[in-house]
């Protein structure tokens, strides 16, 4: 049997849960087809969702449609929850994504679309509520078209042939395209098939529920147990196999999955006789992963692109008891929350006003208190514009360890990524690993405002251990002073800078405001243009996330502004925002840049600017930074002893 895990993504309000409640019902897993007005879906099925009428939570159905087994994925449409929606399209094989009849494609539309392209997700476009719209079809394709893909077209073979010179040809040739070639075309992301239809009313979904499940890309799959993690809840976690098969009471490595299930419809039931082959998704009990965990075979997978720009800090009535349970229970559901704890109080990162209110609402049901939240302010990074080398030596007394390595430059959105180029020879492949290791796993903090470090690829380039005294402790110390070190020689070069979250946005609103609309804008840094039906632009999220207010009081209530995607650039104000922040990277102990030696049987420390001197493998390269290699100065360990 042929199986796919379907995600199901659109603007809010496009008719995402109505859809699903169709598919099933077309399907034959349900009788009656609920509905979002009444309160009455199947997958929608939290209180604040039924409340307000839209998806929060990514939820999953199973059902069948011919010899094809079909999970699919309801993603929330609102965007204060895409991290969400982008968990669960980390799992699909194939998306379906909703367009409106009513509204055509929407900011939201768009950004659904470049996360699919950057996935590489095969997609079909269903545009809904054709019996309430007032477009034609012919006008909603050309939107479609011009705003997402031009190979967006029905299936019907004349307009498919359109699409590409060979179908072309073959179309004139043979007066048909084969069935092959529109798969080729669908899993290349070089055809969209396009349906109009209702889903409140059953038009077009059997057509869809053949195409989807005709069309979808068969997938390879390696015979050694491995998938990732895309979800966590109180059901278990939600893995998705990527290499062999999932069975009950399954031990790999220190891992054990006790129970193993799978949806059919919208409950979960045990998963099937012979386990749950690669390519399902399965609900496991038993393990603490986490979304974004992998396991067995899986290689690491990349992190979420759509994170909370904005943070927080949880303000708790005095005398409440102690909310770490509840905080660690959501921030295992959902990392990209950050929830941080200490004695300065709780920090979060939301995503907007919405998701600060479910949230509200969620913490008073698991802990009965009411809590409130700071002004929110932006979540900075940083990186580097050259490339640097870095030196980290660790050693007090018993402890050895010493590693150097280079930072350079990555694209913007590539994050963090670890390499080594050190051969087995010089240093052995368990202290490798050891150094690897750390350096993927710590959270690199810049030397200027001690926000997350972003887009740098690091190299290690050389490492020494001792075969007595290293314990896997001290290869994490000297990677991290390592890559500090290369940070604050970064900085004395004027090569790091702050990164800060700029968002989208576009404005409705009367021809009269636009002038008094567009000069308040350009005083809060935004670039803007200005369109027939409104104003798009993009500016620092720190001056638009409150703008919402301002907007209404400037256009006497009929302004609507609606942010989209965020994305980091350099800040036009970093100097100004650097001297508010008053960060000292120096002072930072749990991420110093300063290095560890050892010297009459006592450790002692030497400054980030010294430690290359003292360093005991010898420096490849001498940078502009007025020190020189010295060998092998205060050495503790022989070259037997140290690899």
């Amino acid at each position: 049997m042929k199986h796919i895990v379907l995600s199901i993504l659109a603007h809010v309000d496009a008719g995402k849960t109505t859809l699903i409640e169709s598919l099933l019902y077309t399907a034959g897993t349900i009788r009656r087809p609920g509905r979002v007005d009444k309160q009455t879906t199947v997958l929608d099925d939290d209180i604040q969702e039924r409340e307000r009428g839209i998806t929060i939570y990514a939820k999953e159905a199973g059902f069948a449609w011919g010899d094809t087994g079909v999970q699919v994925i309801d993603t929330p449409g609102h965007a204060d929850f895409s991290s969400e929606m982008e968990r669960g399209l980390s799992a699909a094989d194939l998306a379906v994504v909703i367009v409106s009849g009513l509204d055509g494609v929407q900011s939201h539309t768009k950004t659904i679309w470049r996360l699919l392209e950057a996935a590489g997700i095969p997609a079909l476009v269903f545009v809904n509520k054709m019996d309430l719209a007032r477009r034609s079809e012919e006008d909603l394709l050309a939107d479609i078209q011009a705003q997402l893909s031009a190979a967006a077209v029905p299936l019907d073979p004349e307009q498919i042939a359109l699409t590409d010179d060979a179908l072309l040809e073959e179309w004139d040739q043979t007066g048909e395209i084969s069935r092959d070639h529109i798969r080729t075309r669908v899993a290349a992301r070089k055809l969209f098939p396009v349906f109009f239809g209702s889903a409140l009313h059953h038009e077009e979904t059997a057509e869809l529920l053949d195409a989807l499940t005709d069309l979808a890309p068969e997938r390879v799959y390696g015979p050694d147990l491995g998938g990732f993690v895309y979800k966590r809840d109180d059901a278990g976690v939600h893995v998705k196999v990527t290499g062999g098969v999932l069975e009950p009471r399954t031990k790999l490595e220190d891992l054990r999955f006790d129970q193993v299930k799978v949806f059919q419809g919208n409950r979960l039931v045990n998963a099937p006789a012979g386990g749950v082959p690669a390519g399902m998704t399965a609900v496991v009990t038993g393990t603490d992963l986490v979304p974004g965990d992998v396991f067995g075979a899986q290689a690491p997978v990349e992190g979420p692109k759509l994170v909370p720009s904005m943070a927080y800090e949880i303000l708790v009535p005095e005398g409440a008891p102690d909310l770490g349970p509840v905080m660690a229970r959501l921030s295992a559901q959902d990392p990209t929350l950050d929830i941080e704890s200490d004695r300065r109080g709780i920090r979060i990162r939301l995503a907007g006003e919405v998701q600060k209110e479910v949230l509200t609402r969620r913490i008073r049901d698991l802990a009965g208190i009411d809590v409130g939240f700071s002004v929110g302010t932006p979540v900075y990074r940083e990186t580097i514009t050259a490339p640097v080398k870095g030196y980290g030596h660790f050693e007090p007394l018993r402890h050895y360890a010493e590693v150097h390595l280079r930072l350079e430059p990555a694209k913007p959105g590539s994050g963090i990524t670890v390499e080594g180029e050190v051969d087995t020879d010089t240093l052995s492949p368990r202290f490798q690993a050891q150094i690897l290791s750390a350096l993927r796993h710590k959270r690199h903090k810049g030397v200027l405002s001690g926000s997350d470090l972003t887009d740098v690829k690091i190299t290690v380039t050389a490492g020494k251990g001792h075969l007595k005294h290293t314990e896997g402790g001290d290869f994490r110390q000297a990677a991290n002073r390592a890559v500090r070190q290369a940070l604050m020689t970064a900085r004395e070069a004027g090569e790091t800078v702050l990164l800060e979250p700029m968002i989208s946005f576009s404005i409705q609103c009367d021809s009269q405001f636009i002038g008094t609309v567009l000069y308040e804008l350009e005083k809060r840094g935004a670039s803007v243009q200005v369109q027939d039906d409104g104003i798009t632009g993009s500016g620092p999220l720190r001056n638009l996330a409150d703008f919402q207010n301002e907007l209404r009081a400037l256009t006497k209530g009929g302004g609507m502004l609606e942010l989209g995607e965020t994305r980091y650039e350099p800040s036009p104000d970093q100097e100004r925002i650097l001297s508010e922040i008053d960060y000292d990277p120096v002072a930072d102990l749990r991420n110093t840049p300063d290095s560890v030696f050892c010297a009459g049987g006592a450790g002692f420390t030497v400054p980030w600017d010294e430690a290359p001197d003292h360093m005991h493998i010898p420096l490849e390269t001498v940078r502009d930074a007025g020190y020189t290699p010295a060998g092998h100065r205060n050495s503790v360990v022989s070259e037997e002893e140290a690899r």
